[in-house]
């Protein structure tokens, strides 16, 4: 970030700070712009240097006429800033049932030794990274259902996987299509949430067997 991005980002930190009660996000976007040599034409490459997070802050507690502040309760989500979108969306799981969130982000951060990652856009997407793998396993919704189905093009090495999930849950089924693999209820519906963390021992185990799996398949192919 250059000397006038970080000169905006400077009166834009500033400007919250003396507006703690504003309910949006701030993104900063840069436009680098690079003339084609021998023609009239340009490239514009944007990127984002900067974007605001919401910040855990102290409450205030009016007792008999005194004021003091202090910290809200820990909990997992607490320990780190988060976005508007990573808030809503674990919002609206803690409001079908109470302490989802914690229990989501308690598994995945427990599954990081196994490549797990996890980020917040309209969903939660959650990766595996092997090597050139990039595996999308679950997207998760805000209403709690779990999509499994965007693990196109390698459904040799996601086999197991699902198979494991599809063990792990109750009234589960395997299901495929030409380039995917993927687990839905009996029914036809998707799994929720729930019943992924209810079963936090076999779904790690079934990301154990993806790991083992893409390990293996990443280390033959660098042979």
């Amino acid at each position: 970030m250059d000397a006038s991005a970080r000169k905006v980002g400077s009166a834009v930190t500033e400007f919250l700070q003396q507006h703690a009660g504003l309910h949006f996000a701030l993104v900063l976007v840069q436009l680098s712009i690079h003339d084609l040599p021998g023609t009239d034409q340009r490239i514009v490459v944007p990127s984002i240097p900067l974007r605001t997070t919401n910040i855990v802050r102290g409450i205030v507690q009016i007792d008999d006429g005194r004021v003091s502040i202090v910290p809200p309760a820990p909990t997992t989500r607490s320990e780190k800033p988060t976005t508007l979108s990573e808030d809503e969306i674990f919002a609206a799981l803690d409001a079908r049932v109470p302490g989802t969130s914690d229990r989501l982000v308690a598994f995945l951060t427990g599954c990081e030794d196994l490549q797990v990652r996890w980020e917040v856009k309209k969903t939660i997407i959650v990766r595996m990274t092997v090597g050139e793998f990039r595996v999308l396993v679950f997207v998760i919704n805000a209403n709690g259902t779990v999509d499994m189905g965007y693990t196109y093009g390698i459904k040799d090495l996601t086999r197991g996987f699902v198979q494991k999930v599809v063990n792990a849950v109750p009234a589960t089924v395997f299901r495929e299509t030409p380039k995917t693999a993927y687990a839905k209820k009996t029914d036809g519906t998707f799994l929720t949430v729930w019943e992924l963390l209810d079963n936090a021992p076999g779904i790690r185990a079934a990301l154990e067997e993806l790991n083992r799996t893409l390990l293996a398949t990443d280390a033959k192919s660098a042979e």
